[in-house]
């Protein structure tokens, strides 16, 4: 069988291209042809390498560099491959080939919902699901995004379509800076060719104009709506070498319906490429569980594989903590910042004997949290670690006695989902090597660790240093869970990951 596995991130080699190619592996070991659809800069030799699988037979077919792009030519390839596995985070992507499976890292939500109680607010998101409003988007006449928006030719064409009239407009932020002695710019909003609103742009700054779309004849059908502007040349003025025709300066077209932002109203619509899916699939319960309440989606799960260093044995393991994962703020942080304070919060109430080995890889965007860490470190017998390579790591995971996760620590895990441990590949891995975990209960930790066998859970409350300085006290303790943690991490291993995606893809031949 001709496959395809999608993975647009495919360059970043991380935990979840590691699941996505264990796919691929499945896949080639039962004689299938696969290729990878991924963007410019990866080789099948640097998957192998740095990720330790085996993709012998396989090909990477590179697709267009812009994600939005990428995402529209994965469609278009699909067709031609009798199945098309979609691994993408975040995708959007339908699928237009015979078989179809995707795997969802964790579900895009809808975006700023209202500050409801949860069962108030899933009952409003299942609303903005089954009873969409429509959905707007460019179609041409804009130039590449600039810091904010993007520069107009004189007319930027969108495309429109409503589900229901009589609610709906159209809310444009723009403004046009011209050089002086050039006219201000009037931007004439229109729908299929009718006039229906102008306005004057200011010289300086933007402007906001809501544009009610007529009740009649625009139910069910694509519409065009264009933002018309005259021109100005910058090079035809002398002004400079840039020789675009330039219109107007747009920073967001929405789609509006009474206070619903645009990702809402739109959110139904946005749901519909998962319908082109014969199988959908989830890296955790705790995803299949935000994929129920966003999107209204069952699905399977797949736990990704796991394959641990070699540890040493319980009573022979150094009195180190670890944590493991890059070094970046916001979204979902693995909170090395915090995790640094509280055992340093330990060390000052009387921990002796013990360091902290915080290791984890650091783009140039994290460099600036590192520092952050870096400081918070000094004068404790803690060890930062950025960039370290992955036989240093195994020696870390195989020497320590107790593994630190953070990841979704003092955030809303009603608001912000998301920036939880989707599942804990690095957990896993600590534990396999024999390293306790003790892990904040939140996301999908209980799904590998049960509290009080092979390791400990804390909450947002306390923080990781009570149940630390409770088992660095008791050595048997330690000694027996890190025994229970390794037997706990063989229930995700290869072989493992392999009956439960047979498992799942049988339903493509029923």
């Amino acid at each position: 069988m001709k496959a395809a596995l999608y993975n647009s991130h495919l360059r970043t080699l991380g935990g979840g291209e590691q699941h996505a190619l264990a796919i691929a592996r499945w896949l080639l070991g039962r004689g299938h042809d696969v290729d990878l659809l991924a963007r410019p800069g990866v080789t099948i030799g640097e998957c192998e390498a740095r990720l330790g699988v085996s993709l012998t037979g396989a090909r990477v077919v590179e697709i267009d560099d812009d994600p939005i792009a990428a995402e529209k030519e994965a469609t278009a390839r699909s067709a031609s491959y009798e199945l098309f596995v979609n691994a993408t985070y975040a995708s959007g992507a339908p699928s237009e080939a015979e078989r179809s499976a995707v795997l969802v890292y964790f579900p895009v939500g809808p975006g700023r919902r209202p500050d409801l109680p949860p069962t108030e607010r899933d009952r409003w998101t299942a609303t903005a699901r089954s009873e969409p409003l429509g959905w707007i988007e460019n179609d041409h006449g804009l130039y590449a995004p600039e810091d904010g928006g993007a520069w107009s030719d004189g007319r930027a064409s969108y495309v429109v379509r409503l589900s229901r009239p009589g609610t709906a407009a159209v809310r444009v932020t723009l403004g046009s800076p011209r050089p002086r002695g050039v006219p201000k710019a009037v931007a004439t909003f229109t729908l299929d060719g009718a006039e229906l609103a102008s306005r004057t742009l200011p010289a300086k700054g933007a402007v906001t104009v809501e544009v009610p779309l007529p009740a009649e004849g625009t139910r069910g059908h694509r519409h065009r709506f264009d933002v018309r502007t005259d021109r100005f040349n910058l090079a035809a003025l002398g002004l400079g070498d840039d020789g675009r025709d330039l219109g107007a300066f747009v920073q967001r077209v929405e789609l509006t319906c009474g206070n619903h932002p645009n990702d809402l109203v739109e959110y139904g619509w946005r749901l519909r490429w998962l319908e082109s899916y014969d199988v959908v699939l989830a890296n955790s319960s705790y995803t299949a569980s935000w994929m129920r309440r966003f999107w209204g989606q069952e699905a399977g799960v797949l736990h990704p594989p796991v394959v641990p260093p070699t540890g040493r044995p319980a009573e022979e393991r150094t009195p180190t903590i670890v944590a493991l994962g890059r070094f970046f703020e916001g979204s979902h942080s693995k909170k090395q910042l915090e995790m640094v304070d509280a055992f340093a919060a330990l060390c000052d109430e009387g921990l002796e004997g013990w360091r902290f080995v915080v290791v984890g890889g650091v783009e140039e965007k994290g460099r600036h949290y590192l520092e952050r860490v870096r400081e918070a470190a000094a004068d404790y017998p803690i060890d930062i670690v950025p960039d370290a390579p992955r036989d240093e790591v195994e020696r870390v995971l195989g020497e320590a006695s107790v593994f630190w996760q953070a990841t979704g620590w003092r955030e809303d895990p009603e608001r912000h989902p998301e920036r939880f441990e989707h599942f804990g590949i690095a957990l896993v891995e600590a534990m396999g090597a024999g390293a306790v975990p003790i892990v904040l209960d939140g996301g999908a930790a209980h799904e590998v660790v049960r509290d009080g066998r092979e390791g400990l859970l804390w909450s947002h409350e306390t923080g990781p240093g009570p149940a630390t300085r409770m088992l660095v006290q008791d050595e048997p303790r330690r000694q027996k869970m890190s025994e229970r943690a390794r037997k706990r991490a063989d229930d995700f291993s290869p072989a493992a990951f392999d009956r439960t995606l047979a498992k799942h893809l049988r339903r493509l031949r029923a």
